[in-house]
């Protein structure tokens, strides 16, 4: 029950975040990745932000959704899921991130 709860609600993240617009035009040529990560740990805000930082050089984009649209079922849970974007020349995934 867990496993499919964890499924459609990472499925719900990921059409959330596909709806977003969070990067403007991109440069021709570059790739633009994205990384979806489950937290046990919930984080929540008033209003949804994006917090931008560079890590290893890369501009990255991060987003914080709750698992649960239920305020209770996510206070009861818990659990966040981390959207990170960021842009770059090379099409391997790897060779992006190191």
């Amino acid at each position: 029950m867990k496993r499919k709860q964890k499924r459609e609600s990472a499925s719900k993240a990921k059409r959330t975040l596909r709806s977003r617009k969070h990067l403007d035009v991109k440069p021709k040529g570059q790739r633009l990745f994205r990384l979806l990560a489950y937290q046990p740990v919930s984080v929540t805000s008033a209003e949804p932000k994006v917090i931008v930082l560079q890590v290893a050089g890369k501009v990255c984009r991060f987003f914080l959704v709750p698992v649960h649209d239920d305020a209770s079922a996510q206070r009861a849970a818990g659990g966040s899921w981390i959207h990170v974007e960021f842009v770059d020349d090379d099409p391997d995934i790897l060779r992006a991130t190191s």
